[in-house]
């Protein structure tokens, strides 16, 4: 149970990291948001859409085995034109993630998984770690997109974000 513990802990925290993102881009003009930055998706939004999109795609799809509905289901950044359209997209998976893991055993883990895109033999458990470690590298693109703007990006440490505390590291 200790891993299924882990995962959970692990989502909350990405979760709130993704949630931390979004509302520091309800505080910019739009404009900043979807402006073409040299990342990796171009603008903050497109990159943030790409983040949830991977997180969707993996554990709200191709976990439970519904890759028809995939390619249906996919969301492009140009459908996004506002902050509360991404929270709601991230609202949104974010609550079929929930009920993956609160159903989460440590079997599970161990269960075999099929991306049409993702060449190999893995895992749930290498999944799960696929798609936050995708994460962590969007995110480091619009921390280096807020540095570029001289502007401090959202905090995002393990302790004070899973504890919701603000913390100055100064």
């Amino acid at each position: 149970m200790q891993e299924v513990k882990f995962y959970v802990r692990l989502y909350e925290y990405n979760h709130e990291v993704l949630g931390a993102y979004i509302r520091r881009f309800s505080r910019m003009p739009w404009s900043e948001v979807t402006k073409k930055r040299g990342i990796g998706h171009g603008s903050m939004r497109n990159t943030i859409v790409h983040i949830i999109r991977v997180h969707d795609a993996w554990l709200n799809y191709v976990v439970r085995g519904r890759l028809k509905e995939l390619a249906r289901s996919r969301k492009e950044p140009g459908q996004f034109s506002s902050c509360k359209d991404l929270s709601k997209y991230l609202s949104e998976t974010w609550s079929g993630i929930g009920e993956l893991l609160d159903n989460l055993t440590e079997k599970d883990l161990s269960r075999k998984v099929k991306a049409p895109w993702m060449p190999g033999d893995y895992t749930l458990d290498d999944m799960l770690m696929q798609a936050t470690l995708e994460q962590a590298h969007h995110i480091g693109e619009l921390i280096g997109a807020f540095w570029q703007m001289d502007s401090a990006p959202p905090q995002m440490m393990w302790i004070p974000t899973l504890a919701h505390r603000k913390v100055s590291v100064y």
